[in-house]
C-alpha cells in the first residue's frame, strides 16, 4: 500500500480534544518502519498520511499521532484512551512503551 501526503481519508479527531496539548509520547520497541505501523492502523480503520519523507500522521476520533523515525509517537489522545492505544498497538503486532507522566 502506498501512503501519500493526501492522506487515506477517514477518521479525524473530535472536535472536542483538538484543542488538547500533546499529552502522549511512546516508543515503538525494536523501532518498526513507520510505513509498516501507518498501514496497520489503516487496516484498523483509522486515517494517516505521509507528513514528510518518513514520517506519518495517524488519526482516529479519539487520538491524532505522528510517527517519526526510530519509533517514536508522539500526539494527542482523549482523556481515558491511553491504554486503549498501547492496547491497539499490541494487537497490531507492535510494542509500545509510552511515557508514565503522560496519562
Amino acid at each position: 500500500m502506498e501512503i501519500t501526503s493526501g492522506g487515506t481519508g477517514g477518521p479525524a479527531l473530535d472536535a472536542a480534544y483538538e484543542d488538547l496539548p500533546n499529552n502522549f509520547y511512546g516508543s515503538l520497541i525494536g523501532d518498526p518502519p513507520g510505513g509498516d505501523v501507518a498501514e496497520a492502523l489503516h487496516h484498523a480503520g483509522w486515517s494517516v498520511r505521509k507528513a514528510s519523507w518518513h514520517e506519518y500522521e495517524v488519526s482516529n476520533t479519539w487520538a491524532e499521532l505522528l510517527i517519526i523515525p526510530t519509533g517514536l509517537v508522539s500526539g494527542v489522545v482523549a482523556p481515558g484512551h491511553r491504554d486503549r492505544l498501547l492496547d491497539l498497538f499490541t494487537e497490531l503486532g507492535f510494542e509500545c512503551e509510552a511515557d508514565p507522566e503522560e496519562r
